[in-house]
């Protein structure tokens, strides 16, 4: 798969998520990554990454992001699939300028 287009599919899934179980605590990060969303077949690769690597910063960002629901099996499977997109992400971003 290319790089781009794991970019975007690892955005959409990361905004799905968001969206459904951060709405209110994580806006900001909904709204750049729709923007990326939005502009990634316009936009360059390091472009991209630049602005998701935005993401990830300290206190309130991307990182710090988990779900807490009383069920722990639930939290569980949520945070797993929020914790892979995060990575996946992260991945695609951490070597860039």
């Amino acid at each position: 798969m290319k790089e781009k287009e794991k970019f975007k599919n690892t955005l959409l899934e990361l905004n799905e998520l968001l969206i459904r179980y951060g709405r209110g605590t994580m806006r900001n990060q909904i709204s750049i990554i729709s923007s990326l969303i939005e502009d990634i077949d316009n936009a360059s690769l390091d472009e991209l990454q630049s602005v998701a690597k935005g993401l990830f910063t300290p206190k309130s960002g991307l990182s710090e992001f988990n779900v807490w629901k009383d069920d722990f099996k639930e939290r569980t499977i949520i945070n797993s699939k929020i914790d892979e997109a995060r990575t996946e992400l992260w991945k695609l971003v951490k070597d860039s300028r």
